[in-house]
């Protein structure tokens, strides 16, 4: 099963296909928020574009996450810092 699961994802081409998955993560204690891990295959699992936009979004989110109390008492204004920008435009989208 380990193997099994550490396969899944895309395929390569040569393999003709790709292992889909649903998995659930048992949590411990009551924080149902905390994020599970990334499979540390997953990069290996992902096509350079795709490896490049994942890098990209996880930048968006956490420059996003990092500045949730800036934005919070109005200290955020558009035009200073253009991951910022691009990070408040997308990520709510996200999280809906």
């Amino acid at each position: 099963l380990p193997r099994l699961l550490e396969r899944a994802g895309p395929g390569s081409a040569e393999a003709g296909g790709s292992i889909a998955g649903i998995y659930s993560v048992l949590v411990d204690g009551d924080d149902h928020n905390d994020p599970a891990s990334v499979s540390r295959l997953a990069k290996h699992n992902w096509t350079p574009e795709q490896r490049k936009l994942v890098m990209q979004l996880r930048s968006m989110v956490a420059r996003f996450e990092e500045t949730r109390d800036l934005r919070a008492i109005g200290a955020y204004q558009k035009g200073h810092d253009g991951l910022l920008d691009q990070a408040v435009d997308f990520v709510p989208r996200i999280y809906e």
